[in-house]
């Protein structure tokens, strides 16, 4: 996932968290620091509770739990952030919430 300005990343957490409530990060590692970027990077986890409608695509949330990892790298212009990458396990996460069921993807 991709998201190109302040404004955006703004939007796309707005946009999860109409979806998953309780949603809650925790950052499982140390930061890592670009030294000739204006970049931070940290790896973290996510927990929460798929129990609202995932709109769009209108997903009706199934009052599952899900617990993921992932990693984001923020890149700054001045003090904001101007550009976010994140990366992580959508696949395993969509099946911990029932929305992918008989996925071939492992479990672990």
């Amino acid at each position: 996932m991709r998201v190109e300005s302040a404004v955006a990343i703004r939007d796309y957490i707005a946009y999860i968290r109409r979806a998953y409530l309780d949603l809650r990060f925790e950052r499982t590692g140390s930061p890592m620091f670009a030294l000739d970027t204006p970049t931070v990077a940290f790896p973290w986890r996510g927990t929460g509770t798929f129990d609202r409608t995932f709109s769009p695509p209108g997903i009706a949330g199934t009052g599952l739990a899900f617990d993921f990892t992932g990693v984001e790298v923020f890149r700054f212009r001045g003090d904001r952030v101007c550009h976010l990458r994140a990366s992580y396990d959508l696949l395993r996460m969509m099946r911990q919430i029932g929305v992918l069921k008989g996925s071939w993807a492992p479990e672990n």
